[in-house]
């Protein structure tokens, strides 16, 4: 596999910007499922953790309230996990090199893109961070990256973003341009067009069908390719809500 290469600050964070993450995943798309980008489809993130990434994936209740989506390990550790017959949490042995996600986004109708974003989330921790986690906090051994389902950050704020905002960004927008790579979006978009009828969906909600994410996120990888998310050519004051959705499509988003 390829690693990453980076400069960081004195504290372990790396120095990325979005165009430089979005070089990297897309490294990441030729490397491992090339196909994509001509023939746009979901992009096989679970493969990509495991036979890839070498990593383990493993699934727990890792809160009592659906508060952790995901979690990546960097050194054997013990993880309290939430055993919902007993009511409390328990410590439970995990291995380096484990992503564990929360049961929850296997059990929730309608939250696979949830759990896609997750996982891709979760990847992007495993690639840029194991460094800064040995720093932060005072965290020595760097053992795991807690990841929450809703962290409060703001774009326009960014003077007042901690380490660990930057960090969720960094991943956040890996797994953005990796789940959704350039040439494969702007690839969907050709097709979109060019089949598009009087009647029929928006480009932001065919993207999100095609690469099986949220119509969120489908929408702000479009904004962020500078694609526009563009209705039917005869009807421009269609929106989403006037179209029927499937569930998969609105339930649960990472942003």
């Amino acid at each position: 596999m390829i690693w990453p290469s980076f400069r960081m600050n004195r504290r372990g964070i790396p120095i990325l910007s979005r165009a430089a993450i979005d070089e990297t995943a897309l490294r990441y798309i030729r490397e491992f499922c090339p196909e994509v980008c001509d023939s746009p489809a979901p992009v096989p993130v679970e493969a990509f953790l495991e036979s890839y990434l070498e990593l383990n994936l493993e699934y727990r209740y890792l809160s009592n309230d659906g508060r952790y989506l995901g979690m990546t390990v960097f050194t054997d550790c013990l993880v309290p996990v939430w055993d919902p017959e007993k009511g409390t949490a328990e410590p439970c042995p995990v291995s380096a090199g484990t992503v564990l996600a929360d049961n929850t986004l296997l059990e929730e109708e309608g939250a696979v893109p949830r759990y896609r974003f997750t996982l891709a989330h979760e990847a992007g921790h495993f690639l840029f961070h194991r460094t800064a986690f040995r720093m932060l906090d005072g965290n020595k051994e760097g053992s795991l990256m807690i990841c929450p389902a809703d962290a409060d950050r703001s774009e326009g704020d960014r003077d007042n973003w901690t380490d660990f905002d930057w960090l969720e960004w960094q991943s956040d927008t890996f797994a953005s341009c990796f789940l959704l790579p350039g040439p494969a979006v702007r690839k969907a978009a050709e097709n979109w067009r060019l089949a598009r009828g009087g009647w029929g969906e928006s480009l932001g909600l065919t993207v999100s069908r095609v690469f099986n994410v949220s119509l969120q996120a489908a929408r702000i990888r479009l904004k962020d390719l500078g694609i526009p998310d563009e209705q039917t050519p005869f009807r421009s004051d269609l929106t989403d809500d006037m179209l029927i959705l499937e569930p998969d499509d609105i339930h649960g988003t990472y942003f």
